[in-house]
């Protein structure tokens, strides 16, 4: 299991990529998933940035797609991915 620090990948309350996260992704792809040829990856989203329980879930449903979409864009195979937002649970 690999965490991504949310406040150095995400601006609050935002689903776009930062700026300067590449370097920290491609390191993941190189030594995470570069070998992964029939494993599911699983992507999840979680944020505890909101109030309301619902916002904090749709947000998270948005950063989770947004890690898997560049990893599928730089070479990983994308049908191994399982993608969801956990919102504030878990």
């Amino acid at each position: 299991m690999v965490t991504l620090d949310s406040d150095k990948m995400f601006e609050q309350s935002k689903w776009a990529l930062r700026p300067g996260t590449d370097s920290v992704l491609e390191q993941l792809r190189q030594t995470e998933f570069a070998n992964h040829t029939s494993r599911p990856i699983f992507f999840e989203g979680h944020t505890e940035e909101v109030t309301d329980n619902m916002d904090a879930l749709a947000l998270s449903m948005m950063r989770a797609p947004a890690i898997a979409d560049w990893m599928s864009k730089h070479g990983v195979n994308s049908s191994q991915f399982e993608v969801r937002g956990c919102g504030k649970t878990l």
